[in-house]
């Protein structure tokens, strides 16, 4: 499927409280999330909603007690956090 048709498909919802030209505000914005823990509940939400550019920032690293939290699978422990996320968000 063509990236644009994608989007609009994922975002076709938000139509009832975003306009157009808020959604475009919204793909085309740039969003930091600097801390990957509870950030990256954000970003998931922040993807979902239709924002594309995130530049992802944490040097810690996923442990067992941050799963029942943070948005990571047992796989991910002791990976970096920000890399790991940047993997589950594309």
């Amino acid at each position: 499927m063509e990236r644009n048709a994608f989007y609009e498909q994922l975002t076709a919802r938000n139509r009832g409280f975003l306009s157009p030209a808020l959604q475009k505000r919204v793909r085309d914005a740039h969003l930091l999330v600097a801390g990957c823990g509870l950030g990256s509940v954000i970003a998931e939400c922040a993807v979902r909603a239709g924002f594309t550019h995130l530049a992802l920032a944490d040097g810690d690293t996923i442990e067992p007690h941050n799963l029942n939290r943070q948005m990571y699978r047992a796989e991910d422990i002791g990976r970096n956090k920000a890399h790991a996320l940047a993997e589950r968000l594309r």
